[in-house]
């Protein structure tokens, strides 16, 4: 759905889907389905009009979407080998990029203004920290401790503000 920033009028259903994200162009981005529930995953739209989404991955637990500065990327999580990692996927060109490799859980990316690093949250030590790694997936760095439990961290979002 979407609706004025200003709370006024009535909210507009848009796609059927969960996690959307506006790129920087105004595309949308969003973890949805066709209309018969099956093809899921990450789709994304250029046109106004939220016609023909472009699927671009291929499995409806992509989810926590954060769009590049650029608009060429978008990093995401997935579970796809039992546990959280984070990922980026190109578009329009779908090229897949698993950024962390590790048994703990990694996820909420979201984009430095710049595009330079991905910061994200981590269980890898114990207890819940806060890291940032390059796009590319490496220098992955601690920069503070969030605390020893989460137990929401899927419904949760991380942003980047300057």
């Amino acid at each position: 759905y979407i609706t004025s920033a200003d709370g006024q009028g009535e909210a507009m259903e848009l796609v059927s889907g969960w996690a959307p994200a506006w790129g920087p162009e105004g595309n949308l981005a969003y973890t949805g389905c066709n209309e018969g529930g099956g093809n899921c995953g990450i789709r994304f739209t250029t046109d106004v009009n939220l016609s023909s989404p472009i699927l671009i991955t291929a499995d409806p637990r992509d989810i926590g979407l954060a769009w590049s500065p650029d608009g060429t990327k978008i990093a995401y999580m997935s579970d796809h080998d039992g546990n959280w990692e984070v990922y980026t996927v190109g578009v329009p060109f779908p090229e897949v990029k698993r950024l962390t490799i590790n048994e703990a859980h990694d996820g909420l990316p979201t984009w430095s203004p710049d595009g330079q690093h991905i910061a994200f949250v981590s269980d890898r030590d114990g207890g819940w920290a806060l890291y940032l790694m390059k796009p590319d997936g490496s220098n992955q760095t601690k920069v503070f401790d969030l605390g020893p439990e989460n137990p929401d961290w899927l419904d949760q979002s991380i942003s980047w503000v300057r």
